[in-house]
């Protein structure tokens, strides 16, 4: 991308694996303006697109992400033009592919292979955004306006995507339980579950499976922020995982389906069981919040010991 003014917002093809039309069309199929190019559409601080109606929750959802993609752009004063982007002047060598085929370039190489995982378009944009920590999240949400409630809707933490993702009780109690299943530490932060991105054909059914673990964790989050879902335990968010993987099971390639069939049924053995009260660092709560908005009560007394529909 250079000055912005040839590549069209929507249509054309400038992030991810296809236009932004295709990646999130109930919301495109609203816009007013259809048809602007970058440079139209975004002047750096406002988004200049309206609805032809108003438009429900899960759409705004969208629109944030929207948001959130549109704060990365970043404009030169060169016209738009079709670029060799393993190289600093755009222009491709054979030492440059040489370089990516070999060694994965010197780029950041975790959100570049997002977009050859086996999991559906939208879910592919939801972890670049969380791989650029561009979620709304409170904390995130907190740079744009005043939050109220700035915790976490699972414990009593602090809200922020390492939080909510890798360290509250809730999610890691799901990386456990992969980790359990996959014999691969999962557990410990983002890095443990990005890395490997990398080998999406030999770790296939592994990523689908965190990136399902990832996504229903998001979704569950909104579900009680926005749709005032009850909170009841973990299983919750099990069933759910489970559901997800069960839809995607049509992007996997034939060798895989029967693995990530044997996890589906593991999980599912495992959502039946009866919780257990485990040691402090790994407590799960049965009780269900007064309100959507609110943990358990135990939770709230003891949060030092550091506890939509189809996507596709």
């Amino acid at each position: 991308m250079g000055d912005g003014r040839r590549i069209r917002f929507w249509e054309d093809h400038w992030f991810g694996n296809s236009s932004l039309a295709i990646q999130f069309w109930p919301l495109y199929v609203l816009i007013n303006e259809q048809g602007k190019t970058i440079a139209e559409a975004w002047d750096g601080e406002t988004l200049k697109f309206s609805f032809r109606r108003t438009v429900s929750p899960l759409l705004m959802e969208m629109w944030n992400d929207i948001l959130s993609i549109a704060e990365d752009i970043s404009f030169s004063n060169e016209p738009d033009s079709v670029v060799w982007k393993f190289t600093s002047n755009g222009v491709y060598s054979v030492q440059s592919l040489y370089a990516v085929v070999s060694f994965r370039g010197v780029k950041p190489v975790y959100p570049p292979a997002i977009w050859d995982l086996y999991i559906p378009p939208r879910v592919q944009v939801f972890l670049w955004l969380l791989s650029n920590n561009k979620l709304l999240t409170r904390d995130n949400l907190l740079k744009r306006r005043e939050v109220g409630d700035k915790t976490c809707v699972f414990c009593t933490e602090p809200e922020s995507i390492s939080h909510l993702f890798f360290d509250c009780c809730v999610a890691n109690s799901m990386w456990e339980w992969c980790s359990s299943i996959f014999g691969i530490q999962l557990t410990g932060g983002f890095e443990n579950v990005a890395k490997w991105w990398l080998s999406r054909k030999k770790h296939a059914v592994l990523n689908i499976c965190t990136s399902a673990i990832l996504w229903c964790i998001w979704k569950l989050r909104n579900a009680f922020c926005f749709q005032g879902e009850k909170w009841s335990d973990v299983r919750k968010l099990m069933r759910k995982t489970m559901a997800a993987l069960r839809r995607w099971q049509g992007l996997c390639k034939e060798e895989n389906v029967w693995q990530l069939e044997e996890v589906v049924a593991q999980l599912g053995a495992k959502a039946r069981e009866p919780l257990k009260i485990m040691r402090e660092s790994r407590w799960l709560s049965t009780a269900p919040p007064t309100t959507s908005w609110e943990p358990p009560l135990e939770t709230q007394n003891s949060s030092s010991s550091g506890t939509l529909q189809s996507d596709l």
